[in-house]
């Protein structure tokens, strides 16, 4: 995950490559975190919304293999409801 939101972009940015798209997409189901952290989960986009995917640990690969996109929850809140609109970073093949 810490690749995907630090590395990549620079690694893109310094090969003049576009750097992956940002959006917001409705989350299919209730997630919570803890409000001290900003969290950037695995999800998989299903239309005009997203999934994020179990097994979020950074020894699953299983979720990286499925994963098409980064989904960000911000610092300062616990909860985000189902329907709630949330950003996400679509993830590109380096």
């Amino acid at each position: 995950t810490c690749f995907y939101t630090y590395v990549a972009p620079a690694l893109l940015r310094m090969s003049g490559v576009p750097l992956t798209r940002l959006g917001r997409l409705a989350l299919t189901e209730r997630q919570s975190k803890k409000a001290t952290i900003t969290a950037f989960l695995k999800g998989r986009m299903e239309g005009n919304a997203v999934t994020i995917l179990s097994g979020q640990e950074s020894n699953v690969l299983r979720s990286f293999a499925e994963a098409d996109c980064l989904v960000r929850l911000e610092e300062g809140r616990e909860t985000f409801e189902k329907g709630e609109e949330v950003e996400v970073r679509m993830l590109t093949a380096i």
